[in-house]
């Protein structure tokens, strides 16, 4: 099966979703016309527009010779500064926001894609999108969003809602070739970059002990894993990939099978 005909047949089953985000001086008339909102496309051509309130991604790269992983890819990620875990991923709120939702009616300053960028530069130091591309609505080559996380409210359950559409956390993935050095992210929020084996962000921790990631952020994590799994042939999987499915795999569907967050998880192919 050929990889067109593969995410077709995804798609037609129900396992992903198409998605789709705002893009500049698209004239369609049913185009995506905010700049947080991300499109789930149903099979029968119906849609639903979510709104992203937050972005996260998994990057899969390798540090400079001599790094803990030797040649090895692992997953970049940053000390958490801010105490609540011991790791975090890329990624953050889309501006302007307080907490998990934007102030009354106000229009967001940034696209998601635009708000991925500059989280991962401040966070992790590095840009996904060197040639500005997002700048124009579109998606830098190598960016892949796999998932919308649902965003609930804490008392009922119930979706948080937004200038009428859902909230969600809008999950990327994307491998990093270029080798990392040592570095350092915003004061108060991240600390020093790592790039770590998949298992130990997994580990489980003692009582008492900080987690190694927020629990969605593990989500993420776990569903980028199978994400790759699934999407990519053998055949065509580049070392990263192999590598990331051979380490983490196991992990990763033990995580999706147990995480209370998994049923507000929506698997997406964006094109």
């Amino acid at each position: 099966m050929n990889r067109n005909r593969h995410l077709a047949f995804l798609i037609a089953e129900g396992t992903y979703r198409r998605a789709q985000f705002f893009k500049q001086g698209d004239t369609d008339p049913n185009a995506i016309n905010e700049l947080d909102n991300v499109r789930l496309i149903n099979p029968d051509g119906t849609y639903e527009d979510c709104c992203a309130t937050s972005v996260r991604i998994v990057i899969v790269g390798r540090e400079t010779a001599g790094g803990p992983l030797g040649e090895r890819y692992g997953i970049v990620c940053a000390e958490n500064d801010r105490k609540r875990t011991r790791y975090t991923l890329g990624g953050g709120r889309v501006e302007p926001s307080v907490n998990l939702n934007r102030v009354g009616e106000e229009d967001p300053e940034e696209s998601v894609l635009q708000c991925l960028r500059r989280e991962v530069i401040e966070e992790l130091d590095i840009d996904i999108d060197p040639l500005g591309a997002t700048d124009q609505g579109e998606t830098p080559d190598g960016l892949l969003l796999i998932g919308l996380r649902g965003v609930t409210e804490e008392d009922s359950g119930e979706p948080k809602m937004l200038n009428g559409h859902k909230c969600v956390d809008a999950c990327f993935f994307m491998i990093h070739e270029k080798r990392l050095g040592y570095s350092r992210g915003f004061k108060g929020e991240t600390g020093v970059r790592s790039v770590l084996h998949p298992k130990e962000l997994f580990a489980r921790t003692e009582r008492g002990e900080l987690k190694m990631l927020p629990q969605p952020q593990l989500l993420a994590l776990a569903m980028s894993i199978i994400f790759a799994e699934e999407i990519f042939a053998e055949d065509e999987r580049p070392e990263a990939l192999q590598q990331l499915i051979a380490d983490g795999l196991e992990d990763a569907r033990h995580v999706r099978d147990t995480s209370r967050w998994t049923r507000y998880f929506t698997p997406t192919i964006q094109y």
